[in-house]
């Protein structure tokens, strides 16, 4: 791991640069300069959400429209049909969730037929400084690889590895 650039391990095959964005006030403004400062290349989507690629996948960054929260998502499976059908996936992910920082696993409703199961990390509006939006994508990065880590090395249906 890098000292001086805790997110460099994160972007080894996706190019680092200045996402360039500008002309946003408020919170969006906030987050648009702390990206730029940190060269994370991100792109606004029409939301105005923030889409970044990495190497441990896609994360989208939104600002949570019920409190003004700023929110580091990336989403790991839709979940179709009975939540309980997904029983063993969710409790694998709580398990991850004691070793995590900042970051966590969790279930998001994304429709009457679909939930989501998603890692998240999120900040006070007011809360967010450029230090505070590096430590929630570490974090949650590092997650992110800790769990392809365990899906990679687990057994497959027929007990092999």
């Amino acid at each position: 791991m890098n000292a001086q650039d805790p997110l460099a391990e994160f972007f080894a095959g996706a190019p680092r640069q200045s996402a360039d964005l500008a002309g946003r006030d408020g919170t969006r403004g906030d987050v648009d300069r702390a990206l730029n400062e940190l060269q994370i290349p991100a792109e606004v989507d029409s939301d105005g959400d923030w889409r970044i690629q990495t190497d441990v996948g896609p994360f989208l960054l939104v600002i949570d429209r019920d409190n003004g929260d700023v929110v580091v998502i990336q989403t790991l499976r839709v979940m179709e049909g009975e939540a309980s059908d997904y029983a063993d996936d969710m409790h694998a992910l709580l398990l991850l969730n004691l070793e995590a920082e900042g970051a966590r696993f969790a279930a998001l409703r994304e429709s009457e037929d679909a939930n989501l199961l998603v890692l998240t990390s999120r900040v006070k509006a007011g809360a967010l400084r450029r230090d505070t939006l590096e430590t929630m994508l570490r974090d949650s990065m590092r997650l992110s690889r800790r769990l392809d880590e365990l899906v990679t090395t687990a057994p497959d249906a027929e007990g092999e590895t």
